[in-house]
């Protein structure tokens, strides 16, 4: 990633490259964000007018095997159970569509947010993480039941019975 494509004052990462040619931005949280910062004044002492935002000593992007390795010293430092660093976007995914429940249940509009904030192309990219949420159907069924049944038309009585 380009050190121009972080903008801090908005909290933007535009992705230039990524599965493919597409194009797209992260919005950040505010958290990511000053951590963002805290990283970049140190990384600019170390190497000043950088243009890679997460370089190697020679202001190039790390390889991907060099982020396998390092996530992992670090991960089973802490940890016992496998993980990659792509787990954490499943995590990422599960934990946003289980909170859901208690904020109210606007399914396209959070969908569509959570769709952006992970850079997917197309909101169906994003489906493939309901599987991995606990009784997702559960809490389908709980908050949207009755919109449907307001919508869908009822079946004659005599076509209930087969």
């Amino acid at each position: 990633m380009k050190y121009q494509n972080v903008d801090f004052v908005n909290g933007v990462i535009n992705i230039e490259k990524s599965k493919g040619v597409d194009q797209h931005r992260i919005a950040l949280h505010q958290s990511m964000l000053q951590l963002l910062i805290k990283y970049n004044e140190a990384m600019s002492k170390l190497i000043p007018g950088r243009e890679t935002f997460f370089p190697d000593k020679n202001d190039n992007p790390h390889t991907p095997t060099w982020e396998s390795y390092h996530f992992g010293n670090i991960w089973y430092k802490s940890n016992t159970e496998r993980a990659c660093p792509y787990d954490l976007r499943s995590q990422y995914a599960v934990t946003n569509i289980t909170k859901w429940e208690n904020h109210g249940y606007e399914l396209s509009g959070k969908l569509l947010f959570l769709s952006r904030s992970m850079g997917h192309k197309n909101i169906q990219s994003t489906y493939g993480y309901f599987h991995l949420t606990p009784m997702l159907t559960d809490k389908l069924k709980k908050n949207t039941e009755s919109g449907f049944n307001n919508i869908l038309p009822q079946l004659p009585e005599d076509e209930n019975k087969e």
